[in-house]
């Protein structure tokens, strides 16, 4: 039997050989591609690390602080420009305000590594607002900037004061130089100079952003405020500057610092507070204050738009609204002006626009003059009598004779459209308006919705009164009335006066009214707190009658009259109903401007400020003689008119 003994080997074969060092192959490929991915990943952190450093070290680092501000704004802060290369930022070139290096000295002492990136490209800077990277075989960007003004070409504002917070007035805002130095980008130093305007407001613009050095200046005291002036990128802020001696007092100048009563259309913040559309807030410019002077929440009854103001000497208020409202009892109109007593919470209507204008308007501005006359300007084409105007225009309406005529014609005066949204006229003439909408044009100045401008109709210039852009914290908005100063005016053109309050005592010339609830008319009238329905007088018909009674005279007759206002207190039974206060003089009956009647009781008033037979002023032989009531209609007979209370109101003075 024959056995095979032979031995088999225990070695590798080819095929395993081979098959092993494929696979080491695979593996060595996948580990060098990883190794490779792995090194270009941290080539591009640590090249966005370094285009950062290149970054802040153009524009600064927001990071770094002084005294709580920022202190480091890099090449631009010093120089007033972006670096020409990155060269520049370590070395000089050629520029007498440079103030370098702007890099770590780390990573400055390669002369030529700062440039380029991890993969030994230079990087892409020329001067712009942008660094690149394109080592790694793509583009790897680093913004410096949205744009290169937002660092080159910035505006500061700030206002002035003396030690009490009185603002220079115009007396004294063209003593006052504000300076500041800053880079011309060239390597030198440029000064830009403005004087503030009568408020102590100031504005530098095309300032690089940095911290420069400012100089305010009194000349006539040769007092200087130094101040380094820190402007931040994108710079809107604001900075009040107050000499250490009370150097305004006397800004007797027009316009001074007087303080403004205004409404606007939006919710907003000005001088610490806020306010809506239905207020009227009191701002101090001097010490940027505001206070609430009428809160519409409490005083209307809905939510309402106060677009047209005027104060009185004796703090009682004209306003008109954007939409039919109810204010201390009575119900008003857009087109209607209203008498607000704020100590009273009482009203009357003082122009009724259904009998002024031709159709319905939205009175937008109103203003009382020396002369008792009222300015007022409509939304849109109106028309009083036979006089046309324009929403850009204002109009001036007269009491006593129901006649208007143009004011201020808005189509020669601005350049292109505007809405008055606001008037007040200045004791030397001048007009501060505010318009609708925004690049607006009057003189040489553009302004908008948000602004105050002083308009001179002699000389056809305008300046800016009140810049709304520097005063409100937030958006823009309209300002849709104001008042300037304190109040001026009883509609009565005297300034100061004195008043009686005259109530009847007897029966007069005409009676053909029909008494209700007393023995005789005037009894039903005469009582100092109206009593309602309790006793009255009344009409039962769709056609006028009239009323007149004796009024008590007055205690005394010193001085000269100034007005002669009847009020009447009426009502209606249902839809229709019209009343006209009326006097008795000289033998003749004159009658206001029919007015229409509410279903609650209102008062309704008409002022003479001359004697309507004579076309001259009151003498107190007049008033002693005079006669006045009521001259009403109803809708039938089943539905009256009627009058509760009469009362005459003569205002007089020195």
């Amino acid at each position: 039997m024959i056995r095979n003994n032979q031995k088999k080997d225990g070695g590798f074969s080819l095929i395993e050989i081979l098959l092993v060092i494929i696979i080491m192959g695979i593996l060595t490929s996948v580990a060098m591609q990883s190794l490779t991915s792995s090194i270009d990943e941290t080539r591009r952190v640590l090249t966005e690390r370094e285009m950062e450093i290149l970054a802040k070290a153009i524009v600064g680092d927001p990071s770094i602080m002084q005294n709580g501000q920022r202190s480091d704004f890099g090449y631009i802060g010093d120089n007033g420009a972006f670096p020409p290369n990155l060269q520049a930022l370590v070395q000089n070139p050629g520029l007498g305000t440079w103030n370098g290096p702007y890099i770590e000295y780390g990573f400055s002492q390669d002369s030529t590594g700062f440039k380029t990136d991890e993969w030994g490209q230079l990087y892409a800077y020329t001067g712009g607002i942008s660094i690149a990277s394109s080592g790694s075989g793509s583009t790897i960007s680093k913004k410096i900037a949205d744009n290169s003004n937002d660092y080159l070409l910035n505006s500061f504002t700030g206002l002035i004061r003396d030690s009490e917070n009185n603002p220079p007035g115009s007396v004294y805002d063209d003593s006052i130089d504000v300076v500041i130095t800053i880079p011309n980008g060239s390597g030198g130093t440029v000064n830009k100079a403005c004087h503030p305007d009568r408020f102590g407001m100031f504005t530098l613009d095309s300032v690089p952003s940095g911290a420069h050095p400012l100089r305010i200046i009194y000349t006539p005291n040769v007092d200087t405020l130094l101040a380094y002036l820190t402007v931040l990128p994108r710079h809107k802020g604001e900075k009040k500057y107050k000499f250490s001696a009370n150097y305004f007092a006397d800004t007797s100048g027009t316009g001074g610092g007087a303080p403004l009563a205004i409404s606007i259309r939006q919710t907003r913040t000005l001088g610490g507070l806020s306010f809506n559309d239905e207020d009227i807030i009191i701002y101090d410019r001097g010490a940027d204050t505001s206070s609430m002077l009428f809160d519409g929440s409490t005083i209307f009854t809905g939510n309402e738009d106060v677009d047209a103001v005027h104060i009185l000497a004796n703090n009682n208020i004209l306003l008109s609204t954007t939409t039919q409202a109810e204010i201390g009892g009575v119900s008003f109109n857009e087109d209607d002006v209203v008498i607000y007593n704020p100590s009273t919470n009482t009203a009357a209507i003082l122009l009724y626009g259904d009998s002024l204008f031709s159709s319905p308007e939205n009175i937008t501005a109103v203003h009382l003059l020396d002369s008792a006359h009222i300015l007022l300007s409509t939304d849109n084409t109106a028309s009083i009598g036979t006089l046309s105007f324009q929403s850009r225009d204002i109009v001036e309406y007269d009491l006593d004779t129901d006649s208007a005529w143009l004011y201020f014609n808005g189509s020669s005066a601005f350049n292109g459209a505007a809405n008055v949204n606001a008037v007040h006229v200045l004791s030397n003439g001048h007009i501060i308006l505010s318009v609708n909408g925004v690049g607006r044009t009057i003189g040489s100045l553009t302004f908008g919705r948000e602004d105050l401008v002083e308009y001179d109709p002699v000389s056809g210039t305008a300046t800016m009164y009140f810049d709304g852009d520097a005063y409100f914290t937030s958006f823009p908005t309209n300002i849709n009335a104001v008042h300037v100063g304190s109040g001026s005016g009883n509609l009565s053109g005297g300034g100061s006066s004195t008043s009686y309050t005259l109530r009847p005592d007897s029966s007069g010339t005409i009676t053909n009214l029909t008494d209700d609830g007393c023995a005789s008319n005037y009894q039903c009238v005469d009582e100092s707190s109206s009593d309602g329905d309790a006793t009255r007088v009344k009409r039962s018909s769709n056609s006028y009658a009239t009323d007149v009674y004796s009024i008590e005279n007055p205690v005394d007759t010193s001085g000269s009259v100034i007005n002669v206002t009847v009020w009447c207190r009426a009502r209606k039974q249902h839809v229709q109903g019209q009343v006209r206060p009326t006097i008795y003089v000289n033998s003749t009956e004159y009658n206001g401007t029919e007015q229409n009647l509410t279903t609650s009781y209102a008062d309704y008033s008409r002022q003479w400020t001359t004697n309507p037979n004579t076309g001259l002023a009151w003498t107190w032989t007049e008033i002693i003689n005079l006669q006045a009531g009521v001259r009403i209609k109803g809708q039938g007979s089943n539905f009256p008119g009627y009058c509760t209370q009469i009362w005459v109101e003569v205002s007089y003075g020195p």
